[in-house]
């Protein structure tokens, strides 16, 4: 039978064998680095002092001394040379090392991995025995010692293959609500051990679906919030997760993933270092963040994403981590993935002003969905496969929406978009088949949305209620300055004091109910006070802004009372400063 001594010896043996080759690569790959930059450093040298020989030195047949300066020349260009040759001999070494180390690591990952697993299957065995309290102490420091041997092992692995480049980004659809609420739930239980409360804030903004890598994303996630539990022993721990205002024209948004903490705080000459592989603050205790490969990973592979990982923090006040990933594309709902029932939706409520909608598509399919959809409506929808038929058509008719083929309105350098512009006021929506983040789309584009096959008919009604609305809120929000200097000028002073005084004394509550909470009922009851409070006091801009607002709500259309919830509070500011 296997003793305590032999599986300890085991252990301190792996742990030492490891611990001897990290050291001796990463010592290893530094000078490797130092002669690079000594050899590139010399090499700039040497260029400098060609370029200021050849600038300084008169034309040849001017210079007495044309041999010596001959000499000196073929002296610099043989020396330059040599230095460019050793760089490059340099750089193939440190290429080839790392090559090794990869290779090395990948294959005693499996090595390491089988006799560890069996120490950890006996240590488990070994601790449902009937043993006395120091043997049960030694198998439990067994238990702890593998645990984290494997674990610096795993990371040790990943490392390598971050920094070689042989890993994969593999974007997939992820429910981002889904996936906080996955990553606070297991980490719950062990922050309110700590008696730590833990707060997720998720903005209304950000999409429910988003194209991204969800175990990587996820890995980091866990890490940031594992150590901020780690370093705090009471107070909290918040997550938080936002957006920046969406890019249509490539369906992207930024992501701000951030994890506050009232913990132990990291001192300000150690917000970077703890970045660093095998890089620590220079002290004992053990509650010092950066003690592992953690954080260095972590923003290798956020990097990897096109993003980041940044740190802020003060001493005994807590940390603060955002994790940033830029350009996430936002995932398109299809037929085949809609969970809705499509029978329910009434396309009768869409309210169009010309009554036509063209679609410039030639799959079938996609155009007997659209066609269908507004069968039993006041809406005709016109169906073109060649471009130009369509163009000519939108030459002399007036429509309100334009459903187009993503390939046709973009190729031949986006030609068709470019007379789309010309010919038509109508909002535009692409139906796609692919993803649109590296689609060159011009910015004069009227772009409200896209649509992916097969089409979802409540994606449909969702679209196209956004581009019958397109124009209202835009030209709220781009008000040109003599418009906002225009806004209720025809009010006297004392008329103008009175609608203030009733707007502060008894809509801002039901604004700030409405805008805060985003509930349809208190939205209502705001807009029907907000009217009756206009039309009271004669203020017309008002009134037909409310008038409006109210139509949104009929329409359930989201976006634009967003919107226009967020534009009457400028409108309200700008009549306060006049």
């Amino acid at each position: 039978m296997i003793s305590e001594n032999d599986i300890l010896l085991v252990l301190a043996l792996l742990s030492f064998v490891l611990l001897v080759y990290i050291l001796i690569q990463e010592l290893s790959k530094q000078k490797l680095k130092q002669k690079i930059f000594k050899l590139e450093h010399n090499l700039k040298d040497a260029l400098q002092k060609e370029k200021i020989e050849t600038s300084s030195t008169k034309p040849l047949q001017q210079n007495p001394n044309t041999l010596e300066y001959i000499k000196k020349i073929e002296a610099l260009e043989a020396e330059l040379y040599l230095q460019k040759k050793r760089v490059l001999e340099t750089k193939a070494i440190a290429q080839e090392a790392n090559r090794v180390k990869s290779e090395f690591l990948s294959n005693i990952r499996h090595e390491i991995r089988t006799p560890m697993n069996s120490i950890m299957v006996f240590t488990d065995l070994l601790s449902q025995e009937s043993l006395d309290a120091k043997l049960q102490s030694y198998v439990k420091n067994i238990a702890v010692s593998g645990k984290k041997l494997l674990s610096l092992l795993d990371n040790i692995i990943e490392l390598s293959s971050v920094e070689g480049g042989t890993f994969d980004i593999e974007e997939t659809p992820v429910d981002i609500r889904e996936l906080i609420d996955t990553v606070v739930t297991s980490k719950r239980a062990q922050a309110e051990k700590k008696g730590l409360q833990v707060i997720v804030e998720i903005s209304d903004r950000v999409p429910d679906t988003l194209l991204l890598d969800k175990e990587k994303v996820e890995e980091i996630l866990i890490n940031l919030i594992d150590n901020a539990i780690k370093f705090t022993d009471k107070g909290f721990v918040k997550i938080t997760l936002d957006v920046d205002k969406k890019n249509i024209l490539k369906n992207v948004v930024n992501l701000t993933f951030s994890i506050k903490d009232s913990g132990v705080g990291i001192e300000e000459q150690y917000l970077e270092r703890i970045f660093e592989i095998f890089e620590k603050p220079d002290s004992d205790d053990e509650k010092i963040r950066g003690a592992g490969l953690g954080l260095s990973i972590n923003r290798k592979l956020a990097r990897a994403m096109h993003g980041d990982i940044r740190v802020t923090s003060k001493v005994d006040e807590g940390s603060t981590f955002e994790f940033v990933l830029q350009n996430v594309e936002v995932a398109l709902a299809s037929a085949n993935t809609s969970e809705f029932d499509e029978q329910i939706i009434d396309f009768s409520l869409i309210k169009t002003r010309y009554n036509q909608i063209v679609v410039i598509d030639s799959d079938e399919e996609s155009c007997n969905t659209i066609r269908e959809a507004f069968a039993n409506t006041a809406i005709k929808v016109v169906v073109f496969e060649d471009p130009r038929k369509a163009i000519h058509f939108l030459r002399n008719e007036s429509v309100d929406v334009i459903f187009i083929d993503v390939n046709i309105l973009t190729d031949d350098d986006n030609a068709v978009a470019k007379i789309l512009i010309k010919v038509s006021a109508a909002a535009i929506v692409t139906i796609t088949s692919s993803r649109l983040k590296h689609i060159d789309f011009i910015s004069d584009l009227k772009l409200v949305g896209h649509i992916m096959r097969p089409i979802s008919v409540a994606e449909l009604f969702k679209t196209t209620l956004k581009a019958v609305s397109f124009k209202e809120p835009l030209s709220m929000k781009k008000e040109t300055t003599k418009q906002k200097q225009d806004l209720c000028m025809h009010l006297d002073t004392q008329q103008k004091e009175k609608f203030l005084f009733a707007i502060e004394n008894h809509l801002e509550t039901l604004y700030e109910e409405a805008y805060k909470t985003n509930d349809l009922e208190s939205i209502r009851v705001f807009a029907t006070a907000l009217y009756e409070t206009a039309k009271e006091h004669k203020v017309y801009e008002f009134e037909e802004f409310a008038n409006i607002l109210l139509e949104k709500i009929e329409l359930f259309d989201i976006d634009a009372m967003h919107s226009m919830m967020q534009v009457y509070k400028e409108k309200i500011t700008i009549l306060k400063n006049l």
